[in-house]
């Protein structure tokens, strides 16, 4: 054999020996993972069948009287066996036709039922904590506090809903940034909402006037509560006032952008206006520039020619009645009285 043959032999065994490893590499994956459990058509049709007869024969010798539940329980038992049966069966018995087994999930329909179940329980459990909520009103928000820090504060008396923190005018925060104070956002009122009316009082009253406390190096530790409880209120009322404050700044805006709107094409009509003026008036004034330069101008006289009118002729040529025949006729007859 020659030296080319040996090598291809070698090659060769190197390719044999690879696809060896690739095999048993993918052998030993299969066999690590879980296998598919597979079932014939026929299985599964007989196995359904089964459930059924065994409904069918247990059904007379259920008695009425006995709980559903412990019933259902030896229907269950029952399905099981069966279940079991097949599972053990031989391989042989399933070479046929197979289908995989897939897990039994609910359907479509069933899973949006579910939501909108759970949405109902939560709006009905909502609803019910709102009642039994009560809310707190602060005039003043200390500098420096925000939302966080106010629920970490009230969170020790009490189970906290909701909290609201008006946002401070932007007018009033521009002198504070002027003189080099904090940017931080700064609030000029706030509501929170605690999970009983009993406690919202309770802690109403409690810290209405007292210091706030904690730790010495926090801003607001001098600062005082200022805090009260709100009977008969309720979270919807603040945020349908928020709504309606909301909607009058926004026509408020509407009101003053049209009237900004009618200034501005007023303001910009004038402005075209005088623009034609003083077109014309450069041109007026260029005009007489070169009527200067050029010297005075003689006034052009046209004449043009003109027919004579033929009712003007009429009128002298029409014969008219001499004085005596006049005079005669009606200075003659003379009337008596």
């Amino acid at each position: 054999m020659t030296k080319t043959q040996m090598e291809e032999e070698d090659a060769r065994m190197q390719r044999r020996r690879s696809t060896d490893t690739k095999k048993k590499t993918y052998e030993a994956r299969t066999r690590s993972r879980k296998p598919k459990r597979k079932w014939k058509i026929k299985t599964a049709q007989k196995l359904f069948l089964s459930f059924l007869l065994s409904i069918l024969i247990l059904r007379p010798s259920l008695d009425p009287q006995f709980p559903i539940d412990l019933q259902f329980q030896k229907l269950s038992a029952l399905f099981r066996s069966h279940l079991f049966s097949l599972m053990n069966a031989s391989d042989s018995e399933k070479e046929d036709t197979e289908i995989e087994v897939i897990a039994i999930t609910p359907n479509e329909e069933n899973s949006k039922l579910m939501k909108k179940e759970k949405k109902k329980k939560k709006k009905v459990s909502l609803k019910d904590a709102e009642k039994k909520g009560g809310v707190c009103y602060m005039s003043r928000i200390p500098p420096h506090m925000d939302h966080v820090k106010l629920r970490h504060i009230l969170s020790q008396f009490g189970d906290i809903q909701r909290i609201f923190l008006a946002p401070q005018d932007s007018s009033v925060q521009v002198p504070a940034k002027r003189s080099r104070g904090s940017r931080d956002q700064a609030y000029s009122e706030g509501w929170v909402e605690f999970g009983n009316k009993s406690v919202a009082k309770r802690v109403a009253n409690m810290l209405n006037g007292e210091q706030i406390g904690g730790k010495k190096r926090s801003s607001f530790y001098y600062d005082l509560w200022n805090i009260k409880y709100l009977s008969k209120f309720k979270w919807d009322d603040l945020t349908e006032e928020l709504a309606l404050k909301k909607a009058i700044r926004e026509q408020k805006l509407a009101v003053e952008l049209s009237a900004a709107k009618r200034e501005r094409d007023f303001y910009l009509s004038k402005v075209d206006q005088s623009r034609a003026l003083s077109a014309i008036e450069e041109r007026l004034k260029k005009k007489q520039k070169i009527q200067k330069d050029s010297g005075p101008v003689e006034k052009v006289i046209r004449h043009f020619p003109q027919t004579k009118p033929i009712v003007a002729d009429a009128k002298k040529n029409k014969p008219e009645l001499s004085d005596d025949i006049l005079d005669a006729v009606f200075g003659g007859s003379q009337v008596m009285y």
